[in-house]
């Protein structure tokens, strides 16, 4: 990227401090390329300040306008990038992508009825476009609309069934709604398959728990403890590590019986931060298992005991 920004900015040195006369929209264009560059170095401002002089040398330039309004987005210029998109949307009524990022605008405005709206609206011209679909399923989520969920997060992976991110976003509202061996169907191909995405490894160990497949959550577990030591992600500290280790304690504790090692997998799990009040809850469900007691004193000890019991587990 840097190489990007070097080669813009001598491009407009050349136009603008050569010899040879250099034409409005030559230097437009120059201006735009450098805006391009500073966006991919993460320099928004000077990104901003290049796309809004290539519009003063050439207002036609509709990607400088364009890329303008997706910096006013990101400074929260909604009603700016509003005006710019729309009448982007005037000159190029089958715009796809003008639509996707309205939708995404009304989105970071927090308007999510008006944010699907725009993302239909989009999917109406191109109805195979997996980003919009994803997006769309994200908004239904967030809205608690998870049947409707489902459905875009399904049309997301039809259209790109190798995009891991489309796979965990519907995996995730399987989880939520119970569907529980949906999920492992859906994610487990990824995972036998070499994929180590520790997020992935996360949503499926989860999966698999809940679902009582205790050797193939065992297995998940500790391919995840085995590249989150390789990887030691930085962003997220502990954190993934903690929540692996409650499950592989979990499953160790009560799909295996074995007190040593899931004692000590919970404690290595509460050691690096995990605390979910409710998850930890679900170990009273088992009373009868050995070592219960142990567990008890260890979240007692801890604070992290939960102030009601659930039900015992019913065996049908």
């Amino acid at each position: 990227m840097r190489r990007q920004y070097w080669g813009a900015s001598l491009l407009l040195i050349l136009l603008l401090g050569g010899c040879t006369s250099v034409s409005n929209e030559e230097a437009a264009e120059a201006y735009y390329n450098l805006g391009n560059a500073y966006f991919d170095l993460g320099r928004l401002n000077e990104s901003k300040r290049a796309y809004q002089r290539a519009l003063e040398l050439d207002p036609s330039l509709a990607a400088a306008t364009y890329n303008l309004a997706r910096l006013y987005i990101e400074d929260r210029r909604f009603d700016e990038a509003e005006e710019i998109l729309l009448a982007l949307v005037g000159a190029d009524e089958e715009n796809t992508l003008l639509y996707e990022t309205l939708g995404w605008l009304e989105f970071r405005r927090g308007n999510n009825r008006a944010a699907a709206q725009r993302y239909r609206q989009a999917l109406d011209l191109t109805e195979g476009n997996a980003a919009v679909w994803y997006n769309l399923g994200r908004i239904h989520e967030v809205e608690g609309e998870l049947t409707e969920a489902v459905e875009a997060y399904r049309k997301a992976v039809y259209y790109e069934p190798d995009t891991l991110l489309y796979r965990t976003g519907l995996g995730e509202v399987y989880y939520l709604l119970e569907d529980y061996i949906e999920a492992v169907d859906l994610l487990y191909p990824a995972f036998s398959s070499g994929n180590r995405d520790l997020q992935l490894i996360v949503l499926l160990v989860k999966n698999l728990t809940s679902a009582e497949e205790y050797p193939a959550a065992l297995e998940v577990a500790d391919a995840g403890m085995e590249t989150w030591e390789t990887q030691r992600p930085e962003d997220q500290q502990n954190e993934i590590k903690a929540e692996i280790l409650f499950y592989k304690s979990f499953t160790l504790l009560v799909g295996f019986e074995n007190t040593a090692e899931g004692l000590s997998a919970l404690r290595e799990s509460i050691d690096s931060g995990f605390d979910d009040a409710d998850k930890l809850a679900l170990f009273y469900r088992y009373p009868d298992i050995p070592g219960f007691e142990e567990i008890q004193e260890l979240l007692e000890d801890k604070k992290l005991a939960p102030k009601e019991s659930p039900a015992p587990k019913v065996e049908h």
